[in-house]
């Protein structure tokens, strides 16, 4: 009887230990799962992140092009005038000279 009580003992010990390792690896898999969900956030937040820093690069980008264009345009605009001026400067010239001719 007592080495049937020793031999439960021990199978109870067994169990117990197994029963532990099952807790534990319980234990992992349960925190396993909130760094898995951890992470998933970390990178959703990180592609929000990088989408956000895409956009503001693109935005600058293009009002950087704008400007561009916004001072092409200007020189043009200027290029136009200077012509303009110098084609009526010419043609008040040639008027003076026809006059003189004509006199």
């Amino acid at each position: 009887e007592k080495a049937e009580q020793l031999r439960k003992q021990q199978i109870d010990k067994k169990i117990n230990r197994a029963n532990n390792e099952n807790l534990k690896v319980d234990e992992l898999q349960f925190i396993a799962s909130l760094t898995k969900g951890v992470k998933e956030q970390d990178m959703k937040q990180e592609l929000v992140n990088r989408l956000l820093e895409g956009e503001r690069r693109k935005k600058e980008w293009l009002r950087s092009i704008e400007e561009k264009a916004r001072f092409s345009q200007n020189r043009v605009e200027a290029a136009a005038l200077r012509r303009q001026a110098m084609d009526d400067a010419s043609r008040k010239r040639r008027e003076v000279i026809k006059r003189r001719r004509f006199k």
